[in-house]
């Protein structure tokens, strides 16, 4: 039909413009051709509108039978922000064709592979490992035979291990061709690792990476220095690098730093930001001033030196063939970089661990875990009682803290010495200095802070960014509303998709895509600044602003009709619920771990009016009717059964508070409140099959909500 309106319309045009481009509204060329031009555009809204109904008719099916496929729709259609670039700016040169921008990726990621040389850094040092590491190499060669034969369990354990979906390696294969493999490829498999192990060295083509840059959504992203650069080994490197690790992963944790909260068992990033809100609320309870940097190494991953990387893991106690074997994937190691398709030349890797291996967190931290052990064992710093918690890390991230301007400073220097020697830089650009001192009399001034990075001052700041919470001197106030401006952008994202209640997806499927992808946003982080009630009112202000979106309600109707209909829980429950896991976590680390020993500490010392993080979960335990902290750290309970149990007790409490509300207001009599459920949808919603039942839908809501004006 559209091409016969275009053939139409274009046969009135030419008939227009045989007639001498009649200017007379009334004359009948003039009118034919108006005409066309309406048909026309006629024609395409209703095939628009069509194929807009199709497309959410698509996600409401796949939504009710299959998840992967409902996930791929709402991305394709949400909006989702594509980076298209045109140009790519690497140092002071600028690559403005296809062909270009894959060289331009391979100089920059060459030379981030490349080791430079820098004034500061400590060639005394360096000559020295270079030494050792010759007889270290000497040592295990010579023991590098095979004690014992790799068997087919743990090479079937390392295959199941491996993510599924994931890119294919430089030579086409996924992991899924190795876990489908059946016996015999496990079989052959078990017998090559087994010779690597009794060679101690792989083959060059087990050393090469695809690497795919990837934004870091900060920055210009015609700017390389703003992408990181993640790396697919080979599917059989990848094997052998999860049976190394089953000894390797061990000795790392259990040698590392107490302050290293990144990838560590039991722990999350979350971990480390807790630590810090922690000195943070006891020198507010204290009334001391309290002054954080946080410190950003350039490219951390990147410029990793081999040579001191594979002393420190001799020193950890691992030798032999396991030794020899990581000195393998490292010497002579290769890469390629891919983009939209096309692959660059090979470059040799001679610095960094690879950011996607599997080994890769565990060797940056072993690398890393100097300086946390040196600033630690200084003295100084920042200690709640007697634990230190000078330098709360997450792999790189690092924040060092201090009571004191002249001890940030010399903890600064220890940090500056140990880079120099490692051979990466700190930028003192990038690493700033954010001050707590709003709660206590004396209040210093930003031009008395002078903090010495090398020879450059570190700027300070009002707000950093921290383990994604945006911290300030209010930091509940800064992770609030920065959480509601992004969560906000979000909603605009998925806006494209249907979600904007009328003409879109129906209320059920909304908000499935509310709790999938907005609510994480909203609560990020807060279970650990724990927001006071006004700001808490203004999340519960944007959540219930968007379910009234959704079920396309006037802002009149009553508060607890959002809730009932949609089956969620205030942000408040929600935000309670995620520390309380958190304190679960805790519960379950080794007594000596600083987490452990600062919940043990505080629990025991402060009273009910402190500021303490634990304190405030202390009053969480009373308010669920869950069990006594102490109690929970002397016999913590299974993961499963302490979320089972939160859960249960949290839903109890809010479902008790949603039903009294909604009998306060006569205008929710028909909703029949007895119905909510915390975590199931309201009955007058569920079951739509297509998208015409979304307009009767809203009718009703409106109507038992007393809403719907005649």
């Amino acid at each position: 039909e559209i091409r016969q309106a275009v053939e139409d319309k274009q046969r009135a045009f030419r008939a227009w413009k045989a007639g001498q481009r009649p200017r007379d509204k009334n004359h009948h060329l003039v009118i034919s051709r108006k005409l066309t031009t309406v048909n026309l555009r006629k024609l395409c809204r209703i095939e628009a509108a069509k194929n807009r109904e199709q497309q959410r008719q698509e996600i409401l099916d796949a939504r009710a039978g299959d998840d992967q496929m409902f996930y791929k729709l709402i991305n394709r259609q949400r909006g989702k922000l594509k980076f298209c670039v045109n140009e790519l700016h690497v140092g002071t040169r600028v690559y403005d064709s296809n062909s270009g921008i894959l060289a331009g990726w391979h100089e920059h990621f060459k030379g981030l592979a490349t080791p430079a040389d820098n004034p500061s850094f400590d060639e005394e040092y360096r000559r020295l490992v270079e030494m050792e590491l010759s007889e270290i190499r000497d040592l295990c060669d010579e023991s590098s035979t095979l004690t014992s034969r790799i068997t087919t369990g743990q090479v079937r354990k390392a295959i199941s291990s491996l993510n599924k979906g994931k890119a294919a390696d430089f030579y086409g294969l996924t992991a899924e061709h190795f876990i489908h493999g059946g016996e015999a490829l496990l079989r052959v498999l078990t017998g090559i690792v087994n010779a690597l192990y009794e060679h101690g060295k792989l083959t060059e083509s087990l050393k090469v990476g695809v690497v795919t840059p990837v934004f870091k959504k900060k920055g210009l992203a015609t700017e390389a220095k703003n992408y990181r650069g993640i790396t697919i080994l080979p599917t059989i490197t990848k094997i052998l690098e999860t049976v190394l690790r089953q000894k390797i992963g061990p000795a790392v944790a259990e040698s590392q730093n107490s302050l290293q909260r990144g990838f560590t068992r039991n722990s999350s990033p979350m971990n480390c930001s807790l630590i810090l809100e922690e000195v943070v609320r006891e020198y507010k309870d204290t009334r001391q001033p309290l002054f954080v940097a946080f410190l950003d190494a350039k490219s951390a991953f990147d410029v990793v030196s081999h040579s001191s990387l594979l002393r420190k893991l001799f020193h950890l106690g691992i030798g032999g063939a396991e030794w020899s074997l990581v000195h393998s994937l490292h010497e002579g190691a290769e890469s390629v970089v891919k983009w939209e398709g096309s692959i660059s030349d090979v470059f040799h890797v001679q610095q960094g661990v690879r950011q996607g291996g599997i080994l890769s967190t565990d060797l940056y931290k072993l690398y890393i875990d100097g300086l946390l052990d040196r600033l630690s064992s200084s003295g100084d710093g920042c200690f709640v009682g007697e634990i230190c918690c000078v330098a709360p890390a997450a792999c790189d991230d690092v924040a060092v803290m201090s009571p004191s301007l002249d001890v940030l400073q010399k903890l600064i220097s220890t940090a500056v010495d140990y880079s120099r020697m490692e051979r990466y830089l700190l930028q003192p650009a990038k690493s700033v200095i954010l001050a707590f001192h709003q709660h206590c009399g004396r209040r210093v001034q930003e031009t008395d802070i002078s903090i010495l990075m090398g020879e450059e001052v570190m700027p300070v700041v009002k707000e950093a960014m921290h383990m994604g919470i945006l911290r300030s001197e209010d930091s509940q106030e800064s992770a609030v509303a920065y959480n509601i401006d992004k969560a906000r952008r979000t909603v605009y994202s998925l806006m494209s998709a249907g979600f904007h209640g009328h003409n879109g997806l129906d209320p059920e499927t909304s908000v499935h895509l509310l709790q999938t992808y907005v609510m994480p946003i909203l609560v990020y982080g807060l279970e650990v600044v724990f927001p006071r009630k006004v700001l808490l009112e203004r999340l519960e202000r944007f959540l219930r602003k968007m379910l009234k979106l959704i079920f396309s309600l006037p802002d009149t109707v009553a508060e607890p009709a959002v809730y009932v209909l949609s089956g969620l829980i205030p942000v408040e429950g929600i935000i309670h619920a995620r520390a309380l896991s958190i304190f679960g976590n805790i519960c379950r680390l080794q007594a000596d771990s600083v987490e452990q020993r600062l919940a043990r500490r505080q629990l025991s010392v402060k009273s009910l009016n402190s500021n303490s993080w634990f304190i405030c979960i202390k009053k969480l335990l009373i308010q669920y009717d869950l069990p006594q902290a102490t109690e929970l750290l002397d016999n913590p309970p299974s993961k499963y059964r302490w979320k089972t149990l939160v859960k249960k007790r949290i839903d109890e409490y809010w479902l008790d508070q949603m039903r009294h509300k909604a009998k306060l207001y006569s205008s929710l009599r028909f909703l029949h409140s007895e119905a909510y459920e915390p975590g199931r949808i309201h009955p007058l919603i569920q079951g739509v099959v297509g998208v015409r039942d979304v307009a009767r839908i809203q009718t009703k809501l409106r109507l038992v909500t007393g809403t719907y004006v005649l």
